[in-house]
């Protein structure tokens, strides 16, 4: 790939912004000015249409493939937005997977595979984007609400968000030295978004578990990363924020 022409702003790298709230991030982060690098791990195409919509705030975008859940794929990633943009000021860790199962159906290939996208990819993520960090930075981790409200037959994909949870907190304080800021955001269901595939029932007891009588807007989510990507969020590092809409799911 060769290098495409940036604003010679901030650069921000977006992981699963194929849909969702990860193409709901990448908008805004493009919309406040930003590059982007559209992360995508199957689906070309949508990554396409995410940059495409990118483009249309006047600012540098390309979309890279990798698998989150192998460490060298990681690696080709981040070669490439060297190659690409030639700087990293923002990394949002969002790609992730569910794979619902109640304990006594567990498959050991399931659990291996959701700790592998869901931890250890952004933890190798994280600490290729804090090698290129310069004078400052922010790692955004997105966490779930199931971190916080148990659910049967989530507890891989629960625990999964609730070791990247501990690993942000951990984060700021070896990053922070460095202006490098890191916070995580845990939204509850979410539409458009991975809760658009829950049972009917579990949508609708979603609309009924919060006071506002409906689940959160991916740009809802999208609008806290940015917030906290900004210069008004400069004391807040190595928090956990819930975006759930006083919801108890």
């Amino acid at each position: 790939m060769t290098k495409i022409q940036t604003t010679g702003k901030r650069v921000a790298l977006v992981t699963g912004a194929a849909r969702g709230i990860g193409r709901a991030i990448a908008l805004q982060l493009a919309r406040a000015g930003m590059d982007i690098a559209v992360h995508y791990g199957s689906s070309e195409r949508e990554a396409s249409e995410t940059v495409n919509a990118v483009e249309q705030f006047a600012v540098g975008a390309r979309a890279i493939h990798a698998d989150m859940g192998d460490p060298g794929s990681i690696k080709a990633l981040f070669a490439e937005l060297d190659k690409t943009f030639g700087r990293l000021d923002i990394l949002v860790n969002n790609a992730a997977i569910l794979q619902p199962g109640a304990l006594e159906s567990l498959r050991e290939q399931d659990l291996m595979r959701t700790f592998a996208i869901n931890v250890q990819g952004p933890a190798v993520a994280a600490r290729e984007a804090a090698a290129r960090m310069i004078n400052g930075g922010h790692i955004i981790n997105i966490s779930s609400s199931r971190a916080h409200f148990a659910a049967a037959g989530t507890g891989s994909y629960s625990a999964s968000k609730a070791a990247l949870e501990w690993m942000t907190r951990v984060w700021a304080q070896e990053l922070g030295g460095r202006g490098i800021r890191v916070n995580a955001v845990a939204p509850g269901p979410t539409a458009p978004g991975m809760f658009e595939r829950a049972p009917e029932f579990l949508q609708a007891a979603a609309v009924k578990s919060s006071p506002f009588g409906r689940i959160g807007d991916a740009s809802e989510i999208a609008d806290l990363v940015c917030f906290l990507c900004s210069d008004n969020a400069s004391w807040i590092s190595g928090q956990v924020i819930l975006a759930n809409g006083a919801g108890c799911l």
